[in-house]
């Protein structure tokens, strides 16, 4: 297909937004992509490519755009394997699905913005180094091909997990470049390059070849599992409304639902970060499944590593198989040869096509048996005695299905174990409270407050008479299981976010004691003079930090600065506005100067009057 008949192609079957301008001349359209900066583009998603079989050199990516951008030979070698599936099918299909790449290197951008940092959920926070890449595979049989298929996938890269929606996008591109060609990935960059940026707690509409996404990322203030309407835009009835309820929720029923009795078993490994083994026929099902699998633990996020689709070819394929050393770590696989290779994990779970095993909790499928024994029937070959019981109440839920659909079914298990992990963070959030400074001894002359260190025994301690899990069916050594979760990365995850909220929180607080202060209580003329600057100095640090469009508290805090100059000695004074900054920022002239040496006289026969009645 030529140039001008591509244009013309996808004009004609994805439809033109005014937005998205496709020029025929080759020129002008050189010279649009290399005055682009992509810098929406980039907030949403790395690149996109294309990658082929080629029979000489196997696996190789075709074509990537917008440019190759910051990917290591290495990474562009795992794209390629992880991009088609680990396993042998003679049958024409189109599977999606998606792995997660290790970035190599500390050369990698980060385009992750601040705003969407600090106000999404713990569980859709992007990991630095990685990439998602999300597949949309095509085998077709094509006898006059050399090897008799036709194979291609389409990959898009992001550093968002957002599974729901970036399935959707790689489909729709997928479904415009198997007809009208590498043009249809150019148009869909361009228009991804017009959107509005990844915002939490934003109900957007994304348009997108012809069709119009519709959706929400969730923001850390969300209720769990409430869901919000999604206005359509009448202006944009041309387009093919698509409505995503969610944008990183997979149905973790459709994936758990034959092991439903070992929910609770599996809750814990994942929680404590214990290596396991996620077998399947096609990273179609291996992928959701361990990715259903981390989330069992929301809100918290999973910190120890985790591969939805690993193969053979992996860099870290060594270190991973390694029986002497078993990393925390969570693979699913689909290649036989893993059955051997990986039989040292101490925990596997194997299933077969996701239609087998539809009764819930099925003892004659998915039996607990010994590592020692695993084959290759399905099911969850582990020795580990679970210190949650399972919750007779979700199994009776599940069991009596009727005709329940599986988004029910879905949001019921969602609930459970969202309550039992916040449950369970209990403890945790009320030790730590005790960290914190009390408010009553926040001074501007001492540092700004910070949260105390974390001492594992004390916390241990203060678990003596409270049982979190008491309605969950706990039975065993709670202390136990709490050591190993402090010994996993899901904690040394969570804690130092959490601890970097505290203290923004105390920061805050210090902050906002320092703009309602009344300087004259300060009585900075019995200070030490190492006192005054290092507050003169916080003041400034504060006053350049402010939102420019902040104007009230700037000049409430110039004031202060002011009142805090007139209140102390000349020669302080002097020195202080000796400091360019100091100096640019309250442009003193000689005359402000003189008034504060008359002010200073005064302010400091003041504070010594009040000096004794404030150590009182």
């Amino acid at each position: 297909m030529n140039s001008n008949n591509a244009f013309n192609d996808i004009k004609e079957r994805y439809g033109s937004l005014p937005s998205l301008k496709i020029s025929s001349s080759k020129n002008s359209f050189k010279d649009v992509e290399e005055s682009r900066c992509w810098q929406i583009f980039e907030k949403w998603f790395h690149s996109m490519c294309i990658v082929t079989f080629d029979l000489e050199i196997g696996q190789n990516i075709e074509f990537i755009y917008p440019g190759e951008r910051d990917l290591s030979v290495e990474e562009k070698s795992n794209i390629c394997y992880m991009s088609f599936p680990d396993s042998h099918s003679a049958v024409s299909q189109d599977t999606t699905y998606h792995f997660r790449l290790s970035r190599t290197g500390n050369n990698f951008e980060n385009s992750i913005e601040n705003d969407y940092a600090n106000d999404c959920p713990l569980s859709i926070l992007p990991y630095q180094k990685f990439l998602y890449g999300y597949v949309h595979f095509r085998q077709q049989k094509n006898t006059s091909l050399p090897r008799g298929y036709y194979q291609k996938s389409v990959v898009i890269l992001s550093s968002y997990p957002l599974h729901e929606l970036f399935y959707k996008v790689v489909d729709i591109i997928s479904m415009a470049y198997f007809e009208a060609g590498e043009e249809a990935i150019k148009s869909a960059c361009r228009q991804i390059d017009e959107w509005s940026k990844p915002q939490p707690g934003q109900s957007i509409g994304l348009p997108l070849l012809g069709n119009i996404i519709h959706c929400r990322i969730p923001h850390e203030n969300d209720a769990p599992q409430r869901h919000f309407g999604l206005p359509s835009n009448s202006d944009e009835s041309y387009l093919s409304p698509v409505k995503l309820q969610t944008v990183h929720e997979l149905n973790i029923y459709s994936y758990l639902k034959s092991v439903t009795n070992h929910l609770s078993a599996l809750w814990e490994i994942v929680l404590t970060g214990e290596p396991l083994i996620v077998m399947a026929p096609s990273p179609a099902i291996c992928a959701p499944l361990v990715e259903s699998l981390v989330s069992l633990i929301w809100p918290l996020r999973y910190g120890s590593d985790y591969r939805p689709f690993f193969t053979i070819h992996d860099p870290d394929f060594r270190s991973f198989t390694c029986p002497e050393k078993i990393p925390s770590v969570i693979l699913g696989v689909t290649n036989p040869f893993f059955n051997k290779s990986l039989r040292h994990f101490p925990h596997i779970l194997r299933v077969g096509d996701i239609n087998i095993g539809n009764n819930v909790g099925s003892e004659k499928n998915m039996s607990k048996l010994k590592v020692k024994a695993l084959d290759a029937k399905p099911g969850f070959f582990s020795s580990y005695k679970a210190v949650v019981n399972n919750d007779k109440h979700l199994l009776k839920q599940l069991i009596k299905t009727g005709n329940r659909p599986d988004e029910a079914q879905n949001k019921i298990i969602r609930k459970h174990f969202i309550e039992l992990t916040q449950s369970f963070m209990i403890p945790l959030e009320r030790y730590i409270t005790t960290l914190m400074p009390l408010h009553k001894n926040i001074s501007l002359f001492n540092p700004i407050p910070q949260i105390s260190g974390f001492v594992v025994e004390d916390f241990l301690q203060s678990l003596s008479d409270i049982n979190p899990l008491a309605s969950f069916g706990f039975k065993g050594d709670l202390g136990g299981l709490y050591r190993k979760f402090l010994k996993s990365a899901n904690f040394y995850d969570w804690l130092p976010m959490r601890c970097k909220q505290i203290n923004d929180q105390l920061e805050s607080t210090f902050y906002e004691v320092m703009n309602n202060v009344d300087v004259g209580t300060l009585h900075l003329a019995e200070r030490d003079h190492v006192q005054v600057v290092d507050l003169v100095l916080k003041m400034c640090k504060r006053l350049i930090s402010l939102p420019e469009t902040d104007n009230l508290k700037k000049a409430k805090l110039k004031s202060q600065l002011n009142d805090v100059l007139a209140c102390v000695e000349d020669d302080l004074q002097s020195v202080l506005l000796s400091n360019i900054s100091i100096r640019e920022i309250f442009e003193f002239n000689h005359g402000n100067n003189a008034s504060n040496l008359n002010n200073t006289n005064h302010c400091n026969s003041n504070n010594s009057n009040n000096f004794n009645n404030s150590n009182a």
